[in-house]
Formats: structure tokens, C-alpha cells, sequence
């Protein structure tokens, strides 16, 4: 996100840790957001985690059972 002021400043927003550093807009100026690219695919990680925890949960079933033969 970025903003112009009245008298042509540009100021955009910076990341941060708590997520301040939003410039605020005041009379006269004009907010720019781009818009998102849809071709980015955004991790979903909870699935993952669980993807993951079968395939160790399946890999440690695997080994006590072939300990027990």
C-alpha cells in the first residue's frame, strides 16, 4: 500500500513486527493497493503439518513392526 499527499510526497507502508508503519491519508491525498497476483499460491500449513504427520506416523508404525517379526 502506498499513499500520495496533497503535495505530492509518496509514502509506502513499511513492514513491521506489530505491523505499523501504515502512513495515514490525510484531505486530498490518494491510496494506492495493488492488487494480488493470483498466480501465487499461498502455503497452507496446517495441511502440510498433517501431511507430514501421517507420513511419520506411518514410518514409525513401519519400524515397530518390523522390530516385532
Amino acid at each position: 500500500m502506498s499513499v500520495r499527499f496533497a503535495n505530492g510526497e509518496v509514502r509506502t507502508r513499511r513492514g513491521g513486527l506489530f505491523g505499523g508503519g501504515a502512513p495515514k491519508p490525510g484531505p486530498g491525498s490518494e491510496v494506492f493497493v495493488p492488487a494480488e497476483d493470483p498466480t501465487v499460491h499461498k502455503t497452507d500449513y496446517l495441511t502440510l503439518f498433517g501431511a507430514i504427520a501421517q507420513i511419520l506416523a506411518s514410518a514409525v508404525t513401519i519400524a515397530v513392526v518390523a522390530t516385532k517379526l
